[in-house]
């Protein structure tokens, strides 16, 4: 991704209209291992430390949310 959000998630999402009995849309997330990966630990740390970084990013837990999106980078993306 060119421009992935200021707290480091990349991910398509592209969503998919079924037309079967029901209408049903189903959400499909295009992303890599390492970011498949990055997402799981927010994921974990939200249930850890109850920190919502998925809804309120710096707000409760400043440190965790920049220890997180600091794992987003790539290595030519990280300075000293």
């Amino acid at each position: 991704m060119k421009k992935p959000k200021d707290n480091g998630y990349r991910s398509i999402h592209l969503n998919v209209e079924m037309n079967d009995i029901e209408k049903k849309v189903i959400e499909i997330k295009i992303r890599s291992l390492e970011q498949h990966n990055w997402v799981t630990l927010v994921e974990i740390s939200d249930l850890l430390f109850q920190s919502n970084l998925n809804e309120y990013n710096d707000k409760v837990c400043p440190d965790l949310y920049e220890f997180h999106r600091s794992l987003s980078k790539k290595d030519s993306e990280l300075t000293t």
